[in-house]
This record gives C-alpha cells, structure tokens and sequence, in this order.
C-alpha cells in the first residue's frame, strides 16, 4: 500500500474547500489518483493525498476534507480575485447595478476594469465588493 502522502492525526481538524475532485493519471493499466481542491479564498488548486489506490484516496477525501457550500454565487474580493483579464460578472459596494468587467494585475497591485475600457471602475468612484463567473451563454437546444 502506497502511503506516500497519507494524512498522519486522525482527530485533525478537516481542511475546509470549496471545490474537490479526484483527478487521475497514469496509463490505463496502472493509474494514480491524486485529490485537487481550492481552499476557501484561495485562487489556486491545490494537489496532493495521492495513491495508485483508488479506495485510500476516496477514503482520505471523506476523511480529510470538508466541502463548504457557497450561500450564494457572489464570492467576495476579500475571499477571492478572479484570474487576470477574466471577463466576470461584478457587484459594488456603492452601485446598484451589476456590470461585466476583468480583473488586471501589475507590480502594484490589481484593480477592475468595466469591459474592454482603459479606466478603473476606482477612477470613477465605483468600488468592486464581489464577482461571479458569467454563466455560458444561452444556446437553444436542438
């Protein structure tokens, strides 16, 4: 039994995410499972708890990690940034309306733009409290 990555205390606290899955590689005849989750407010995954055994890692997930469902699609800029230049669905702390916008980054720091514009959504006053993936667009089904 592989144990490489096993998890070692048994009563330690579980590892709060907001998204998991069991990732495989390796060729058919011999593959190996590893988990991949985000942490809550982090904007990578993470991979590790990896087995050529299937049963230890579905049991390192179960016992390991907790899977913290959202109240709500908004994620918060203290929580989490979108990707650079990820067009998102944006929230205001002093707007009323939603609007799409992107997330930039630079040696400064990182500010949001109103679609393709030059110009901050700070540079007019208006300040970003929360984003949302857009949803895929509408396409009728056949």
């Amino acid at each position: 039994m592989d144990n490489t990555y096993a998890p070692t205390a048994p009563t330690q606290e579980k590892i709060k995410v907001e998204s998991i899955d069991i990732v495989v590689t390796g060729p058919k005849k011999k593959p190996y499972y590893t988990i991949k989750c985000r942490k809550i407010g982090s904007n990578d995954d993470c991979i590790g708890f990896g087995s050529y055994c299937l049963e230890n890692v579905i049991r390192w997930k179960e016992q390991c990690f907790e899977l913290v469902e959202r109240k709500s699609d908004w994620i918060p800029i203290s929580e989490r940034l979108p990707d650079t230049d990820e067009y998102v669905l944006l929230s205001f702390e002093n707007y009323t309306m939603a609007a799409i916008g992107r997330y930039e980054e630079n040696d400064e720091g990182g500010t949001f733009y109103p679609g393709d514009d030059e110009k901050s959504y700070s540079s007019y006053g208006i300040f970003v409290n929360a984003w949302m993936p857009l949803p895929k667009p509408y396409r009728e089904e056949q």
